[in-house]
């Protein structure tokens, strides 16, 4: 299926993006390998770094971006599901496949339960904490659940010094 675009408007050029100045201090940093770095210097290029992606990711042309894709997508959706979609612009060929099948999933878990018994049922079963949390009182929910333990995961936020 080969669509045309009858109506297109030109976007505005994207406003310039303030990027985070460069001192010399992290610039230096950015030419060496990661695991040459002490913490401290490894701290000032993941800051700059941080400062610099979020300077670019302000930049209008991903919004743009993000209203072009959302209008593109709603307007395939109007049209069969199991063809594949040629848009041919004044510049660009869009090429859309047939859409995806959606994952399997088990509609009857309690027909599961019956066919093969509640030994293998338990076997494969997964309960989410979550749902445990609703059915199961706080004694029983604390009979089943796994101690909490930390990860190596922590949150790291930046903040430039003047």
């Amino acid at each position: 299926m080969t669509v045309s675009l009858k109506t297109a408007t030109k976007a505005k050029p994207a406003a310039p993006v303030a990027v985070a100045p460069v001192n010399i201090h992290t610039q230096a940093l950015e030419n060496l390998e990661v695991e040459d770095l002490t913490i401290e210097q490894l701290a000032d290029r993941f800051g700059t770094l941080n400062d610099r992606a979020a300077a670019i990711m302000l930049n209008p042309i991903f919004a743009q971006l993000e209203e072009a894709s959302k209008e593109l997508k709603a307007r395939l959706a109007e049209m069969d599901d199991n063809s594949e979609v040629t848009i041919k612009g004044a510049a660009w060929l869009v090429e859309a496949g047939i859409c995806a099948k959606a994952p399997r999933k088990i509609e009857k878990p309690v027909s599961v339960l019956n066919f093969i018994g509640p030994e293998a049922f338990a076997a494969i079963a997964k309960v989410g904490v979550a749902d445990a949390e609703k059915y199961l009182t706080p004694e029983q929910f604390a009979e089943v659940v796994s101690e909490e333990k930390t990860t190596k995961n922590r949150k790291i936020t930046t903040t430039p010094i003047a």
